[in-house]
């Protein structure tokens, strides 16, 4: 068998060195490979002494003849497994038609049969790395519990990966030997009582980094890092239909040793599937301000599907911790990194044609895919979402014949090699065709005119992807023709709506270069993310005159859903918002806003017959935040609170206007009348919100983060790990300033602040409770010592009674000099927040921002 010089360069590289000892080749035949390796399903027939006498073949003179040999009997050997599945899948229908339940037990086996079939390459190839692996038939699965560290077949010989996740106990000796700081979810720097042994959450990717280059200093001789996907898999094995795991049976993280009897990975790890998700050093999304790596495995509150050894979807954000992400790591014995890192699906998709030239026949087409060296036929079935193996080919096209004329067929061409597939086996991947109508459908297009092709499938990835990565894929098939680089500018106008605010600098750098290449030096307005379309008012464009844009009224009233009433004998215009009202006059500079004057640098004026005025006067005159981007020619106008959503929790987001770097953030934790599932409920709940959303304080110079606590939770204190997730998640998303975090609330926010301020006292500059319940302890006292805190209480409260907070509060006071109580005489529990929100002479906001 021969194969060209190319194709066995691919083996050798992707296989490491296989040369095997000649104790080791004895021990071959009296060896069931499958007893090694957990290979793909419990149910294995014995090797024969064919596949036996390849595999010892192989070992002793490890060419390309013989490796590609012993792959055809791997391959024949999953073909059984596979038979045997059908078999079963056959019988089992007969067995249950027209029972209780039958149906139910027939969708099970048949997921376990397509999943064989999605799965195939990638776990043949797995096998085949494992079986080349030297370490193999001296390791003993049933030994791997004596060991801290396991090999990891077929990834390279130096490679050993932990046996369990990095655990609370043995990341706190890392936080012990380097005074880092403990993760979120610790209290003073401690894991919570009994739980030790459980895997150690909310770490960030730098953290993981850090433990691994801390463990490296303490060996001295080996080296540790995080896995790679692909070492990962290789590592964890196929994940059994019916393993035992921590998914969807616990509330939250448990033991890593809780399941170790019941279910191991390929050579004798545990804990691979459920429990935490695993960081990778695979990047999933490379963004200019953010990395996204992959995670592997699920949680226990994943999809079972998800924690699937194959899903390489997940990923989470660089620079945060996660409630149900943790790691575990790889050991490099010596610091020998293996000359190749493995990589199992990282082929590219190909782009397919579909055409049916014939009655009975569909032609498949495809460019050649780098790297690959056979082709995969699937075809898929929209019905049932099921696929079926067809034929293999190594050509760049392929014609399915004797189908039914008229019929419709959809299928999907996977490239593989000898290590490496391309994970492309699903519907979006599929082409469809009919035969006898001589159309040609494609996966990215519907037409052969490459222009119109070329723009299609930009419309197509828009639908795909969300709306960052989807301007960045765009990106990548922009050319130089004019119709691309105008459905480029057109998308990002239509998708700024949907971009975070985090990511928008990106996105207007990508708008000034679009525009720079059509040469187009038009001023864009977006209002609330919505681009204003000029081509509806007469294509009347913004001018700028003294450094200031005007723009036409109805485009600019109607975008702010504002009222506009034109004097023509006066020339006046009168504006209408809530209860805000604005008065002009063409050519004079005077404007009223409620009746109070304000001098303008530019007045309004009349051209071609349409009234322009100034666009920022107009908008922060309604107090909304207004950016200028000089480069783009784009003004931002934005509500200045925006609603998001982390990890399942509704959140309010004040946003100063002109946002700079190292900005301070005020955490405010609403009342009672604020939970529950409607989040504009909390624009109303309370005195606080309102004055924000009303304007009371100003242009406030800060942030200011309210999330909103779900109706089944009975306060802040339950809910407080989510919290301290969200403030980390917006404090690494925004231009904040991470030591001038300060917390706030009022009644039940008010006793989160003092419960969660005391768990997390490294997060916070400063607190300020009003009328908050509490419960004094040494512990609280302590965490407090150090802290600014300034707490209010009404002495006529009789919902939270104040003598609590007062007696507290003189206790701190001895140790915290930075500690303040004042008591409103007279005040009733919700007078409190008024009196302290409101009042200049206090002037509370002012304090929590200012250091």
């Amino acid at each position: 068998m021969k194969l060209s010089q190319k194709i066995m360069s691919l083996i050798l590289t992707g296989i490491m060195t296989l040369t095997l000892i000649s104790a080791v080749f004895t021990e071959v035949g009296a060896s069931n490979m499958y007893e090694n390796s957990d290979f793909i399903e419990t149910e294995q027939p014995e090797l024969s002494e064919e596949t036996k006498q390849l595999i010892s073949l192989y070992q002793k003179n490890p060419t390309e003849e013989n490796y590609l040999n012993l792959r055809d009997i791997v391959i024949e050997n999953y073909n059984a497994v596979l038979d045997r599945k059908e078999t079963k899948l056959a019988e089992l229908k007969a067995e249950t038609a027209g029972k209780p339940s039958g149906e139910a037990i027939v969708a099970e086996m048949e997921e376990i049969v397509q999943e064989m079939y999605i799965t195939y390459w990638s776990r043949i190839n797995s096998s085949m790395l494992r079986f080349t692996d030297t370490r193999l038939l001296k390791w003993k699965i049933s030994n791997a519990a004596q060991y801290e560290y396991i090999p990891v077949m077929g990834a390279g010989e130096s490679l050993y990966v932990k046996r369990t996740p990095v655990t609370n106990a043995e990341y706190a000796e890392f936080i012990k030997a380097t005074g880092v700081q403990a993760p979120s979810n610790w209290t003073n720097g401690n894991y919570s009582a009994g739980e030790g042994d459980y895997p150690v959450n909310y770490i960030s990717y730098a953290d993981a980094e850090a433990y691994c280059k801390w463990l490296t200093e303490q060996d001295g001789t080996n080296t540790y890092r995080l896995p790679n996907e692909s070492e990962w898999e290789l590592a964890a094995g196929h994940m059994p239909k019916d393993a035992d795991f921590n998914c969807g049976i616990n509330d939250s993280r448990t033991p890593v040793e809780q399941y170790a009897d019941v279910t191991r990975g390929a050579h004798g790890a545990i804990d691979f599937w459920g429990n935490v998700w695993e960081w990778t050093s695979t990047v999933r999304n490379n963004a200019d301000s953010t990395t996204e790596f992959g995670v592997k495995g699920g949680s226990w509150k994943s999809e079972r599907t998800d924690c699937r050894t194959e899903h390489r979807k997940e990923s989470r954000k660089a620079n945060a911790g996660y409630e149900d992400v943790g790691f575990r790591v790889i050991q490099v014995l010596n610091g020998i990194e293996p000359k190749q890192k493995v990589e199992l699906a990282t082929l590219d998709a190909p782009i397919v044609t579909a055409n049916s030239a014939s009655s009975d026949s569909i032609t498949l087409s495809w460019q050649s895919v780098a790297g690959a060296v056979e082709y995969q036929i699937f075809e898929y079935f929209d019905k049932t979402g099921f696929v079926q193996m067809l034929e293999k080919t190594k050509e760049t096209s392929v014609t399915i014949s004797n189908l039914e004329t008229g019929s419709t067929h959809r299928y999907i061409v996977q490239p593989i090699s000898y290590i490496e597939i391309a994970d492309n086996v699903s519907s979006e991947n599929s082409v469809e065709a009919t035969c006898g109508r001589e159309t040609e459908t494609n996966t990215s297009s519907n037409t052969s005119d490459k222009n119109t092709q070329r723009q299609e499938r930009l419309e197509e990835k828009a639908e795909k992807i969300d709306a960052l990565n989807r301007l960045r894929e765009m990106k990548m098939l922009v050319k130089a023709t004019k119709i691309e680089q105008l459905t480029y500018l057109k998308e990002i106008r239509a998708s700024f709506k949907d971009i975070d605010v985090a990511d928008r600098q990106e996105v207007l750098a990508e708008l000034a270069a679009i525009k720079e290449e059509l040469k187009d030096y038009s001023i864009d307005t977006f209002v609330n993310g919505i681009s204003i379309d000029y081509e509806k008012y007469d294509n009347v464009k913004p001018i700028i005159e003294n450094g200031r844009t005007l723009a036409p009224i109805r485009a600019v009233t109607e975008a702010l859903r504002a009222e506009v009433i034109w004097n023509g004998e006066t020339q006046g215009i009168t504006i209408t918002k809530d209860d805000i009202l604005i008065e002009m006059t063409i050519g004079n500079t005077a404007a009223y806003v409620n009746g109070n004057e304000v001098l303008l640098d530019t007045a309004p004026e009349i051209r071609n017959d349409r009234t322009l005025v100034p666009v920022r006067f107009i908008a922060e005159s309604f107090n909304l935040n207004v950016d200028w981007d000089g480069n783009s020619n784009t003004i931002i106008i934005s509500e200045p609170m925006t609603l998001h959503e982390f990890n399942g929790t509704n959140y309010w987001l004040y946003t100063p206007s002109n946002a700079e770097e190292n900005m301070p953030l005020i955490v405010y934790l609403h009342g009672s009348s604020g939970k529950g599932v409607e989040p504009k409920q909390l624009l109303t709940a309370g005195i606080f919100t309102q004055s924000l959303t009303d304007g009371v304080f100003g242009d406030l110079r800060a942030y200011v983060l309210i999330p909103q606590l779900p109706e089944e939770q009975q306060d802040w204190i339950s809910f407080k790990q989510p919290v301290v997730s969200l403030i980390q998640n917006v404090i690494n998303t925004y231009k904040i300033d991470s030591s001038n975090v300060s917390l706030t609330g009022f009644s039940i926010g008010g006793a989160g602040v003092w419960n969660i301020a005391a768990s997390y006292p490294d997060m916070f500059r400063c607190i300020a409770p009003c009328s908050g319940g509490m419960r004094p302890t040494e512990n609280m006292l302590s965490a407090l010592n150090q802290m600014p805190v300034w707490t209010f209480v009404g002495t006529e409260d009789t919902i939270v009674k104040p003598q609590n907070t007062i007696d507290f509060m003189k206790k701190l006071s001895e140790k915290n000099a930075n500690a303040k109580l004042t008591e409103f005489e007279g005040a009733a529990h919700t007078d409190v927040p008024a009196l302290a929100y409101l009042d200049n002479e206090i002037n509370l906001i002012r304090w929590l921002i200012e250091k």
